[in-house]
């Protein structure tokens, strides 16, 4: 059995497009603003949580389809260009990292505002005149 010669050249169509697809992720994923990019789609979409909302059905069946799609990108990133998907990832924790002692440092800051020891401190660490004891 022979190939026909439309089949392959429909086979090289193929094969032509889908090099093109990859190599438009890749110039993506060259950038940190694109891997951002990239990893703010596949966050949409479910692939690092849950696509579970309970009894709401509906939105579950919804946030599968958003999630069916980030997969075929997550794999397709992961094809284009694996070390380039390997940095977004650490870039990524790097980023988690400094949000969360960001967060800490406000939520420390916030919660000096509320309580009143902390928030006249430099007052309350100044040395008070006490008349001498009787």
């Amino acid at each position: 059995m022979t190939d026909n010669a439309d089949d392959k050249a429909a086979r090289l169509e193929i094969e032509k497009r889908r090099k093109a697809e990859l190599d438009v992720i890749r110039s993506i994923m060259m950038t940190k603003a694109g891997r951002a990019w990239i990893w703010n789609w596949l966050d949409k979409c479910h692939i690092f949580g849950s696509t579970f909302f309970g009894e709401e059905t509906h939105r579950s069946a919804f946030a599968q389809g958003q999630e069916n799609v980030g997969r075929i990108l997550w794999l397709d990133v992961q094809e284009a260009s694996l070390d380039q998907y390997v940095k977004m990832v650490q870039e990524q924790k790097e980023e988690e990292r400094r949000l969360a002692k960001v967060r800490e440092e406000d939520a420390k800051a916030q919660a000096s505002r509320e309580d009143p020891f902390f928030a006249d401190n430099e007052q309350a660490m100044q040395p008070i005149d006490l008349p001498p004891p009787e």
